[in-house]
């Protein structure tokens, strides 16, 4: 990672379920940390940030890390918070399970007190490490789409994007849509997902919503989402000769099975179910000219606004690749909403900054890096005016494509 200075931890195995057990009595007790600077303190303001840096969720983990600290980064440079105060990111790796995910969690909050905690991208990260999160009474401002973050009626939990159900009916709606304008009939389906909280939530609710669409689903399964041999998988999709796969997992995963698929003369349309691993640079670059044409419904993407557009292009230049992935784009949104708040609250108190995202209604920047242009929590911490973009990648670069008042190019079917 470029320009890093903040502390990394790396908790796995043993020693994290160890850590597990013997942190979370001090943590809960400590209100989310007992050093570092917090309100009252002249020196930096810490964010807690945990993504996956190892495992198979990496890609995506990188990604909203370098997306938070390009955030603090932009912030820092523009005077920080408070008049004058700059942020600082303190990071630790969510690993490769939910458990290591909250033994992470906790080992940030108890080494700083921090104003705020980002993280953790996979929905099955998040509901561990925001479980730590809400008995310390930290804010949790969160990309991942699981709707369980929203129904377990906590109150430090702020998520930026739609639900994973929101997510999936969309893209039976955008789908339609399009193909409509088309002129075309709307097409038959396979539904694919990872068996991780995330997947399993995008599966269901997709297998749930396509009938009432009127889809008709050739094929619904779930695989493991460390997946290494594809074959048996692929064979099914091209025995049920769907009209559009939609499919959701690690980009890795996700690799192997377009591959294939494009390998044995299966051209039909790719939909990224919730983005996932069709989103990222790896993708691209192993599908090389054959990534055109393939779909996904994002949170966001560099062609929302002006201003999100001049944000990925500096994020390019500085990470290289030719686009901003959706996740570091929702990761940069987070950061500077902990930032808004901690102006807001006049004050790096996790407890100040949690009441102040409550009473957040913005419509100005960062809102008009998402579709909707406003972002306000509602009483379960959701951001309702989000929703999803259809993106297509067209001459290897991600364009929005769908609802028709957000695209800048219009699909190709």
């Amino acid at each position: 990672m470029h320009g890093r200075t903040s502390r990394r931890f790396w908790l796995t195995g043993v020693a994290a379920t160890v850590l597990a057990t013997t942190v979370l009595a001090t943590t809960v007790a400590c209100g989310g940390g007992s050093s570092g600077s917090g309100s009252g303190s002249k020196g930096p303001i810490p964010l807690a940030l945990v993504y996956p840096t190892s495992g198979v969720w990496t890609t995506q983990g990188e990604n909203s890390l370098r997306g938070a600290e390009l955030a603090i980064a932009d912030i820092n440079a523009k005077g920080g918070v408070l008049g004058g105060t700059q942020l600082v990111a303190k990071t630790a790796d969510a690993g490769n399970d939910p458990q290591t995910a909250a033994s992470a969690v906790r080992q940030v909050l108890q080494q700083d007190k921090v104003a705020a905690l980002l993280g953790s991208y996979l929905s099955s990260y998040t509901l561990t490490g925001s479980t730590v999160a809400e008995q310390s009474k930290v804010p949790d401002i969160t990309q991942s789409f699981s709707d369980e973050l929203v129904t377990r009626g906590y109150k430090y939990i702020f998520k930026t994007t739609s639900t994973a159900a929101q997510f999936s009916n969309s893209v039976f709606d955008y789908l339609t849509g399009m193909y409509q304008a088309a002129g075309k009939p709307i097409p038959s389906v396979a539904i694919l997902a990872s068996d991780d909280a995330s997947g399993q939530q995008q599966y269901t609710a997709a297998v749930k919503a396509a009938p009432g669409k009127h889809f008709d689903v050739k094929l619904q399964l779930q695989f493991p989402a460390n997946i290494t041999d594809t074959s048996s998988l692929v064979n099914r999709i091209i025995a049920a000769k769907p009209d559009v796969v939609l499919l959701n997992g690690p980009d890795l995963a996700e690799i192997q099975i377009v591959k294939a698929l494009r390998a044995n003369g299966i051209n039909s349309p790719i939909v990224g179910l919730g983005g996932a691993g069709v989103t990222t640079q790896a993708f691209v670059d192993a599908l090389g000219p054959k990534v055109d044409g393939v779909l996904a419904t994002v949170p966001f993407n560099g062609d929302a606004s002006p201003q999100a557009t001049d944000i990925a292009s500096r994020y390019i230049k500085q990470y290289g690749g030719t686009f901003m992935p959706a996740e570091s784009g929702t990761a940069y949104v987070g950061v500077e909403l902990a930032a808004a708040a901690i102006n807001k609250a006049k004050s790096a108190d996790p407890k100040a900054v949690a009441d102040a995202l409550r009473g957040l209604s913005i419509t100005d920047f960062p809102a008009t890096l998402y579709p909707g242009k406003q972002i306000a929590f509602n009483d379960k911490g959701l951001n309702e005016k989000a929703y999803p973009l259809m993106i297509q990648y067209q001459q290897g670069k991600p364009v929005t494509v769908w609802p028709k008042q957000d695209a800048s190019a219009a699909p190709k079917l």
